[in-house]
């Protein structure tokens, strides 16, 4: 008889318009048996309600489905106390308002079966518009690799749970890039990857509602509190000098990109702030403060992949 490794942790706010496909998507999964855990963090509309007729309808002996409540307000928070509830070697979170490839649990089931990584990693499908696309992926171990172009994403990364459970879990002072952080976070770690890139999974829909569609200017405090978190941590690992600078640049690129993309928001005093907290935050030699200068004037005048070119003159 088949066993299942993986739980599938869900946490749920105020998505009544839209969590309906993503749990048509979970209940299509052609690997049983299937364990889910939503976790409702405080919704106000008709979630909760729609989660419960979906456990009334579809749980079983071979389909084990929990629905749990976390007060505290937060993904981050909900996902921990998925976390904390999870009784399988495996977890993967995923977002209320996306779509899960149908074999997606069967083929991780496969790789655990092979060698039982600490980490899985492996592309996923975005929808903009109407148009699906392969997000970045770039089978790096590097910790400034994430930095620049954060491949580890919530839906890209598969964990062991003891695993995931030393290194922290999610972070709940942080509200935004909350997977950024943990994927930096993670690969300071030097956990055994398990990197996956015969397909990309999913459909990652990018919307007004979702955090990733917001804009940046709305958010900046928010990020400019986990940038400094993914500093703290670096200047704080076990890592060789030359790495801590590596990772140091590479967060300093970073903010120079992401300065001319609030610019390009016509949001000159966040901006302004950007620039001059990368400047005073991150020093530099003159050959790496051009390198910045020249990302920001990049991407200010409309230049796309930044990131790309960061990589390049790190």
């Amino acid at each position: 008889m088949k066993t299942g490794n993986i739980t599938l942790v869900i946490p749920v706010y105020n998505r009544e318009r839209l969590i309906g496909r993503t749990l048509d998507s979970v209940a299509a999964q052609t690997w049983r048996p299937l364990r889910l855990i939503l976790v409702d963090n405080g919704s106000t509309d008709g979630s909760p309600a729609l989660c419960e007729a979906f456990r009334r309808k579809y749980a079983a002996d071979d389909f084990h489905i929990d629905i749990l409540s976390e007060t505290r307000p937060g993904a981050a928070c909900a996902r921990n106390c998925g976390l904390a509830a999870c009784a399988t070697s495996y977890v993967y979170f995923f977002d209320s308002d996306d779509e899960l490839s149908p074999d997606f649990i069967e083929c991780m089931e496969r790789i655990i079966g092979c060698d039982a990584p600490d980490l899985i990693v492996f592309p996923t499908n975005e929808v903009k518009g109407g148009r699906i696309c392969r997000r970045p992926y770039a089978a790096s171990g590097k910790s400034s690799v994430q930095i620049l172009n954060s491949m580890l994403t919530t839906q890209s990364m598969l964990f062991r749970t003891d695993w995931l459970r030393r290194l922290g879990g999610w972070n709940e002072r942080l509200s935004i890039w909350m997977d950024w952080e943990l994927g930096v976070r993670a690969l300071l770690a030097s956990p055994v990857i398990r990197w996956y890139d015969r397909q990309a999974f999913h459909r990652i829909h990018i919307h007004p509602d979702s955090i990733t569609g917001r804009t940046y200017a709305a958010r900046y405090e928010k990020l400019m509190l986990t940038m400094q978190q993914v500093r703290k941590e670096t200047d704080e690992s076990d890592g060789s000098e030359e790495e801590k600078k590596k990772n140091n640049t590479a967060l300093y690129f970073r903010q120079m990109i992401l300065s001319a993309k609030l610019m390009g928001e016509y949001a000159p005093e966040a901006s302004a702030d950007c620039l001059r907290r990368a400047r005073r935050g991150f020093p530099a030699d003159i050959r790496t403060r051009l390198y910045g200068r020249f990302l920001y004037e990049y991407t200010r005048w409309g230049g796309r992949g930044a990131w790309r070119l960061a990589l390049l003159l790190l």
